[in-house]
C-alpha cells in the first residue's frame, strides 16, 4: 500500500483511496498489526501532501513516527521511513 496515494492523485480517487486507507486500518487494528497501522497513517499523509494539504499531511506524518517510536521500531526502519517521505 505504500507509495499508492501518488496513483490516486485525481479528486475521484481520493475519496476511494481514502476508503481503502481507512478499511485497511480497522482491518491491521483488529488484528493488532501495529506496524501495518502505522503505515495507513503514512499513506494517508502521502495521500494528503499530494493533494496539497501540508498542514494535515505533517500531522499525519508526525503520528506516524511517534507510533513507530512507541511501538519500539528499529531505528533503521524509522530512518527508512523519513527518507521515503523526504523522496515524496
Amino acid at each position: 500500500m505504500i507509495r499508492s496515494s501518488v496513483a490516486y492523485s485525481e479528486i475521484e480517487n481520493v475519496v476511494k483511496m481514502m476508503q481503502c486507507i481507512e478499511s485497511a486500518h480497522k482491518i491491521f487494528s483488529e488484528f493488532g498489526l501495529f506496524k501495518r497501522v502505522t503505515y495507513c497513517f503514512v499513506e494517508y499523509a502521502l495521500l494528503l501532501k499530494s493533494n496539497q494539504q501540508y498542514s494535515e499531511a505533517i500531522a499525519y506524518f508526525n503520528i506516524a513516527l511517534k507510533s513507530l517510536g512507541i511501538i519500539n521500531t528499529s531505528e533503521d526502519l524509522i530512518v527508512k521511513f523519513i527518507e521515503i517521505c523526504a523522496g515524496q
